[in-house]
């Protein structure tokens, strides 16, 4: 993204995807995804922190954070 003589190669967004409404992929959490799978489709780099998981889905690479009774763990997802 471009504003001005600034370039934006990377975004991170956290959460604020519960709140949005998704219709048959018509709905406002729908459009949202749409976008930013486009952002990264021209090489940008795009973050996100989500409990949703609508979100969790349509993202294709990254990780979840699980508390466990030693400690948190990551697990990987590679798709």
């Amino acid at each position: 993204m471009t504003n001005g003589a600034i370039s934006l190669d990377t975004i991170f967004i956290d959460e604020g995807f519960g709140s949005l409404d998704t219709e048959n992929d018509a709905g406002t959490l729908d459009q949202v995804l749409q976008v930013l799978q486009n952002i990264v489709g021209e090489r940008r780099a795009v973050g996100l922190i989500s409990h949703v998981p609508l979100v969790q889905q349509a993202v294709p690479n990254g990780f979840t954070v699980r508390k466990g009774v030693n400690g948190s763990q990551i697990e990987v997802r590679l798709h």
